[in-house]
């Protein structure tokens, strides 16, 4: 029974683990370029990629504000009650808001491409605050398909997960030793 419950523990903790990172890489129609880490779930087709959080970013080679809060262009602009913020790694589908705040009324950008808003707006686009477009306000522009790159990081190989679960198992022992004696 004690080994199944290890096992379990050990299945359980390394799901939730396990995220997903995407690196991406936008280079603006007026050249700037956006980079930086997201954070979300690879979905079964090996293309969508839902975003949950941002890692760091940068803009024309320097350190980004920080995006607390991400979410779906639609959900956000209330085209549709919920959805996942998302990307995909071709580039052929984008509904994603990222702000320093939930209000949005700072500094983020917009990636909409395929969704309710980009046929709203009648285009695909890139819209955002001065920070992460021009000097001299914000800036909406037409997407640039040929400017987006993704790679999605390299899944643990199965020395890595070995050592994970060996890290667990010990942990799990020790605890249990100790509870024991106490």
């Amino acid at each position: 029974m004690n080994v199944k419950r290890s096992l379990l523990l050990l299945l359980f903790v390394s799901a939730v683990l396990h995220a997903d990172t995407l690196y991406f890489s936008y280079q603006r129609l007026s050249g700037p370029i956006l980079s930086g880490a997201l954070e979300g779930t690879l979905q079964p087709d090996n293309n969508s990629f839902f975003v949950t959080a941002l890692g760091s970013l940068e803009y024309a080679g320097a350190p980004a504000t920080a995006m607390g809060y991400v979410d779906s262009v639609d959900a956000y602009t209330g085209f549709v009650g919920s959805a996942p913020a998302a990307v995909t790694l071709d580039g052929s589908f984008f509904d994603f808001i990222a702000c320093d705040n939930s209000t949005c009324g700072g500094s983020g950008f917009i990636f909409a491409k395929g969704n309710a808003f980009a046929a709203f707006i009648g285009n695909p686009d890139y819209n955002a605050s001065p920070d992460f477009g021009d000097q001299n306000g914000t800036v909406l522009e037409p997407f640039n398909s040929e400017g987006w790159t993704a790679i999605l990081a390299p899944e643990p190989g199965p020395l890595e997960l070995l050592l994970v679960s060996a890290v667990f198992l010990l942990a799990y022992f020790g605890l249990k030793r100790r509870i024991k004696v106490l």
